[in-house]
């Protein structure tokens, strides 16, 4: 879902319409609930499937967390097994078509017949909207908890409203955990000022993005589609 396209108004108005009733809610599950809901089916617009991927790499690093602060002599290893399913998943959705490529090629040049990027399946080889962004974001939670910068939360709906917060999740930036967190658990009134100066904010950066950047685009694509 783009920001900029009349399904996100659609949805906006949609969340923040619920949101004025729900943030008025004590329970924190609820409202957790809401976010990671909301923010699910943001990211699912564009292609539900990849849903299990940001579900696994959170999986990973809730459990992660978890073991490191309950078996602290162990932490390095949990941190380790943190950082090769992130990377690993990254890996394989990112560069395993660049990787398949070059082994054919060293293959070729040595006599030896190799289509292995011919046989990679057609989903590994679409690139998941902002999965750069919530790897590193949701591997920092876990090295956070590594340092000893912050406790893990045993609440696993207040992890997932931290991680797939639909803002920052496809575009960044990366936020840390012991940073956002916490604000997560508080509900701090806002003053008129405050609204509409992000009101402004939000108007300047559409207006940016579809006025001048998604005009100067084509002029900007065809100078460089000629150069040789």
């Amino acid at each position: 879902m783009l920001f900029n396209s009349f399904i996100f108004l659609v949805f906006g108005t949609l969340f923040f319409l619920f949101l004025y009733f729900i943030r008025r809610s004590k329970n924190l599950n609820f409202r957790w609930a809401f976010l990671v809901i909301a923010s699910f089916f943001f990211y699912g617009w564009w292609d539900w499937r990849f849903l299990f991927l940001i579900l696994a790499s959170g999986l990973i690093d809730y459990f992660g967390a978890l073991g490191i602060h309950r078996f602290p002599k162990r932490k390095k290893l949990f941190l380790i097994l943190s950082i090769i399913g992130n990377v690993g998943s990254l890996a394989i959705f990112k560069y395993s078509g660049f990787i398949a490529e070059n082994i054919d090629q060293v293959l070729g040049i040595m006599g030896l017949e190799s289509s292995l990027a011919e046989r990679i399946p057609e989903f590994m080889l679409l690139l998941p909207v902002g999965i750069s962004f919530y790897t590193f974001q949701s591997m920092s939670y876990t090295i956070d908890v590594y340092r000893g910068s912050m406790k893990p939360t045993r609440n696993i709906l207040h992890f997932f409203s931290y991680l797939a917060l639909f803002p920052q999740l496809v575009a960044g930036p990366i936020v840390r955990a012991r940073d956002l967190m916490p604000q997560l658990k508080v509900l701090r009134p806002t003053t008129e000022l405050e609204r509409w100066n992000g009101f402004k904010l939000i108007i300047i950066g559409f207006f940016k993005k579809v006025v001048l950047a998604d005009n100067i685009a084509p002029m900007v694509n065809s100078g460089f589609a000629n150069i040789h």
